[in-house]
């Protein structure tokens, strides 16, 4: 989700009173009064121009079957034949902050600019609780997604629509995709989910660990927007603002926040649960998925993506795989200090992607199924992600500090204490390393490492770093202070949470804990003679904090006991490629 704001939460609370729901109108409304301030910057053009002028702009407001309350639905069609049936592009969002404006080209011109003349209707809902669609925000709960099934379903029976219709965007905007594709809506052909969510609890609390934004601060954020306007006039209406106030959905998500934050665990409840868009995207989702992340994502890490996508790809939906050195954006828009990794052909690829999937158009040519960008730079194609013809690199961690593909007949105890009481110099971290490399080393996948802790009391966790340089000094909790030469790979595990699953097992003060730790996904090059080090300390991961109480941890070193694991793939020379990359003026 995209980067969150900090949130007084005593004032959200003090704010919440009661409140009076508000009645839909059911009929087309040309009012446009909600105002669509999201713009899209710097994006990707397609090409080819399309041949289709854009109809004035249309708001429609549904009555919500789950209680009545209205549902937005902006709508921009092309003028084509009366005969001439058009798929539909859907973009819902809970940042349609000012709504959606009379010229709704203003409103995510990379859509309507771009698809709208190749014959796209393009649709924007604001999701509920947001703009000025009813009730507070439910935050990817039931209401929600079934005001969004209803909203695609609509769509997709409009005497205008062919009936097909796609979802994407990226962040948020990229987990409503994932909310109606577990509604198993028929009319959802397609989805394009960029590093979009499908489990808030896997985001916030995998493995035990406790991302920042999870201790209440989310669900916060969240429920204000349901009563604040943030295009003061012309945004939210002050009878949407009330019921938006009014919002025990919020309460269920600040309890389950506390328990999880604490425990680790879902809530009792079912509050987590309801939001797991997992079982359902399996048991009722037909449709294909182009699925798009960038693999230096902190905010929506490629480990929430991988490996659970490789499970709806072995049930036999057509997944693409776009993977780039970028943090969280669209892939023709990557963000501030990024490499190099826009691809100026994305507008081109959606569009043959859903001239294929809505059109039918069986004639475009999709490409490869799996485009990946390694930390080089370089672009390449493959029959998927990860490779399956990767080989497992198994590198032992010694007693003497090295990092050695033999294992040492010496063994020992290392301590990774506490947090370090130094900011820079991680002086209670450990490290590894290995001899210069003597050729460059490719590696893919998904890393772990191998260990068995002693915990000093009942409590404790191991964040993992693996970086390409030899240790001189260690950062302990500032991310932005790097003084090795590149970070390939993270990780972090509560002790409590060993074989990386839900359910909380015992921490017994000197008894030992066999633990893996997955890194997050990696596409890496590693030159030759660059050392990698691999660095255990109890500091923070990317968004996730420390967690509570942080006591110190022996590590066993030596012999076969602890090891890294990676995977080294070698691509054929042939599957590399230079992506078009024109200027976004042309």
């Amino acid at each position: 989700m995209r980067s969150m704001r900090l949130i007084v939460i005593a004032l959200m609370l003090a704010t919440a009173g009661g409140g009076a729901r508000a009645s839909a109108p059911s009929q087309p409304s040309s009012d446009l009064g909600l105002g669509c301030t999201t713009g899209d910057g710097s994006y990707s053009r397609v090409s080819t121009q399309g041949t289709y002028d854009a109809l004035p702009g249309e708001l429609h407001v549904l009555d919500s079957d789950v209680d009545g309350q209205p549902i937005q639905v902006g709508l921009v069609r092309p003028d084509v034949p009366a005969d001439l049936k058009v798929p539909v592009i859907a973009f819902a969002s809970p940042y349609l902050f000012g709504g959606l404006t009379e010229d709704l080209d203003d409103c995510r011109p990379r859509l309507t600019a771009n698809y709208v003349p190749h014959g796209y209707a393009v649709a924007f809902i604001p999701i509920r609780g947001t703009a000025d669609s009813g009730d507070c925000m439910h935050m990817m709960g039931n209401a929600e997604q079934l005001d969004l099934d209803q909203a695609i379903t609509w769509l997709g029976t409009q005497e205008w629509s062919n009936g097909s219709v796609g979802m994407l965007g990226v962040s948020y905007d990229g987990s409503t995709p994932w909310e109606v594709a577990s509604r198993g809506n028929p009319h959802l052909k397609t989805i394009v989910p960029i590093s979009g969510v499908n489990d808030i609890f896997h985001l916030m609390y995998r493995n035990g660990g406790n991302e920042q934004r999870g201790v209440l601060v989310l669900n916060a954020l969240y429920y204000e927007y349901g009563f604040v306007d943030y295009r003061v006039g012309a945004g939210r209406s002050p009878e949407r603002m009330v019921s938006g106030a009014a919002c025990p959905e919020a309460f269920k998500g600040f309890a389950a926040a506390a328990h999880s934050s604490l425990t680790g665990e879902r809530d009792p409840l079912g509050y987590w649960a309801e939001r797991n868009l997992r079982p359902g995207v399996e048991q009722h989702y037909t449709g294909s998925i182009l699925l798009v992340h960038g693999l230096r994502d902190w905010n929506v890490d490629p480990g929430h993506a991988y490996p659970w996508v490789k499970t709806l790809e072995a049930q036999g939906l057509y997944v693409k795989h776009l993977l780039g050195q970028w943090h969280h954006a669209w892939p023709d828009s990557p963000s501030p200090g990024d490499m190099e990794t826009k691809r100026w052909d994305w507008a081109d690829m959606l569009l043959d992607w859903f001239d294929h999937w809505l059109k039918g158009d069986t004639d475009v040519d999709l490409g490869a199924r799996a485009e990946v960008q390694d930390s080089s730079g370089a672009w390449r194609t493959a029959s998927t992600w990860p490779a399956p013809d990767a080989e497992p690199y198994e590198l032992f961690l010694n007693a003497d500090g090295s990092l050695g593909s033999e294992p040492s007949e010496d063994s020992g105890i290392m301590p990774v204490a506490g947090l370090d009481t130094d900011p820079v110099r991680c002086r209670s971290c450990v490290s590894f390393t290995t001899e210069p490399l003597t050729e460059a080393l490719r590696i893919s996948g998904i890393p772990s490492v191998r260990l068995r802790v002693t915990p000093t009391l009942a409590a404790g966790h191991l964040t993992v770093r693996l970086y390409a340089g030899a240790r001189q000094y260690l950062y302990a909790l500032d991310q932005d202070v790097a003084l090795l030469r590149d970070l390939v790979g993270w990780g972090q595990e509560d002790l409590r949470f060993p074989d990386g699953g839900e359910t909380a097992q015992p921490v017994i003060p000197g008894m030992p804990i066999d633990l893996t730790i997955s890194l997050q996904p990696l596409d890496a090059v590693i030159p030759a003679g660059e050392r990698l080090t691999l660095v255990l300390e109890q500091g923070a991961y990317g968004d996730h904090i420390p967690s509570a109480p942080t006591a110190p941890v022996l590590i066993e070193v030596g012999g076969t006991t602890a090891s890294l694991t990676l995977h080294r793939h070698e691509p054929s020379p042939a599957s590399f490629f230079t992506p078009a990359f024109p200027s976004p003026e042309d």
